[in-house]
């Protein structure tokens, strides 16, 4: 009976057990804005990712209406090709020895027609055989790219990144994930 009266009672260990709670509270949260405010935030961010979607998204875009802009330019070459043919005042002279033929301007008309539907010809042929998957494919690999190169400058080139709270300021150190590797960047704060 004796070993029983040594023991607190139930309110000392109420309270015992209460401030032993919050001093570890405490020590948790000191710690954790300790930990904060020394080391910082780190975010880490995966470009290739987003450079992998947005180029799936604009490579996806340019497969659906390229084929909308070549038929609008195929409308378009009869037009362009007469304007850039239409040259005036020309001749047409054929110099055998010292001797000198000039066409006459129904002949000069009906050699620049011929030239204006080989130009034509060739234009369509040109415009015909352009593989458009291919042409998608490259401009979302190049939009993939750019998106890497200018999203990981615009990132490495902050300078203050920093969250500012009520007991200072957090540094925020940031992790570029690009290719399986990480760049890492921490602002001035």
């Amino acid at each position: 009976m004796k070993a029983l009266e040594k023991r607190p009672g139930g309110t000392a260990l109420f309270w015992l057990g209460l401030f032993v709670g919050v001093a570890l509270a405490g020590l948790f949260v000191t710690g954790a804005c300790y930990y904060l405010t020394d080391r910082g935030l780190v975010v880490t961010l995966e470009i290739e990712e987003l450079a992998d979607y947005l180029g799936d998204q604009i490579e996806a875009q340019a497969a659906q209406e390229l084929p909308r802009v070549l038929e609008e330019v195929k409308a378009r070459v009869p037009a362009l090709v007469k304007k850039q043919m239409q040259g005036g005042n020309r001749k047409a002279e054929i110099k055998i020895s010292d001797i000198s033929i000039i066409l006459p301007p129904s002949a000069l008309a009906e050699l620049d027609n011929y030239l204006q539907g080989t130009v034509e010809t060739t234009l369509y042929r040109l415009l015909d055989g352009m593989e458009l998957d291919t042409l998608a494919r490259d401009l979302g690999q190049q939009a993939r790219e750019l998106v890497t190169l200018s999203l990981g400058k615009e990132l490495a080139a902050r300078q203050v990144l920093s969250i500012k709270t009520w007991w200072g300021r957090i540094p925020v150190l940031l992790e570029v994930g690009k290719e399986g590797q990480l760049v890492k960047d921490q602002g001035n704060y």
